[in-house]
């Protein structure tokens, strides 16, 4: 079976031997993909705006600081863009933050949803979450984190462009 993951160009070395390698998730590119076109289809109507990718040394050295590791799929996502700003700040993923929630340090922030909804990573379960008005929003991973922001994406879509606007996509994007 084919692997779909890629490998980016950051590896350690010592004495001439790769030691760490890191692959990308396919997935999350897919979605980051998907995250940047449907932002530049948006473009007249909405800004947005991503980082160039955070370097593999500068997470490691957060992931050392704050004695934590992220993710593979959240990491994936920094090395594609260390802080992505979508559709007019409706979402912002961000290099991580230590944070507090309910009074504990227990939290890693990674993002907000209409500036005041933080989109959380617990240092305990290892699982995303948001939380909202009505409470806590838990997801499967940080993938099933992008799934669930790329509805308003597309409902933003449809507004702004129109019902059709799938098949504008698809015109402009898929070969």
């Amino acid at each position: 079976m084919y692997n779909h993951n890629i490998k980016v160009h950051y590896a350690k070395f010592f004495k001439g031997v790769i030691i760490m390698d890191f692959i990308i998730n396919e997935n999350i590119k897919e979605q980051f993909e998907y995250y940047t076109n449907i932002c530049e289809l948006l473009c007249e109507y909405k800004d947005s705006s991503f980082a160039p990718p955070a370097d593999i040394a500068k997470i490691e050295e957060w992931e050392k600081e704050n004695k934590f590791s992220l993710p593979n799929e959240y990491k994936s996502w920094l090395m594609l863009t260390e802080n992505a700003d979508i559709l007019n700040q409706y979402a912002v993923i961000q290099f991580p933050e230590s944070g507090d929630y309910k009074g504990e340090n227990d939290v890693i922030i990674v993002g907000t949803v209409l500036n005041d909804e933080e989109l959380l990573l617990s240092r305990s379960t290892n699982v995303f979450f948001r939380v909202t008005s009505d409470g806590e929003q838990e997801y499967r991973d940080f993938d099933d984190m992008l799934a669930d922001l790329s509805f308003y994406l597309e409902e933003c879509a449809e507004d702004c462009i129109g019902e059709n606007w799938d098949e504008v996509y698809d015109e402009r994007f898929e070969n």
